[in-house]
């Protein structure tokens, strides 16, 4: 348990950034976002839906840039 503890100490002590999404990649996200829209709508209704379909459209374009860069 300490040692969970001490993990969690240092997670949070951590600063993570977040890769900021260029012009492109936004253009990038709101077609995947609009295309897997509907899906998600039917799955967690029209409000969860939508920001689900966006969270995960960004996720892929993150993903994205990533295989890009190695």
């Amino acid at each position: 348990m300490r040692l969970t503890q001490e993990i969690i100490r240092k997670l949070i002590q951590k600063e993570i950034e977040e890769a900021k999404l260029t012009k492109a990649q936004i253009k990038g996200r709101d077609k995947d976002a609009k295309t897997i829209k509907q899906s998600t709508i039917d799955q967690y209704g029209e409000k969860e839906g939508t920001r689900a379909a966006f969270a995960i459209a960004t996720n892929i374009q993150k993903a994205k840039a990533k295989k890009k860069k190695k």
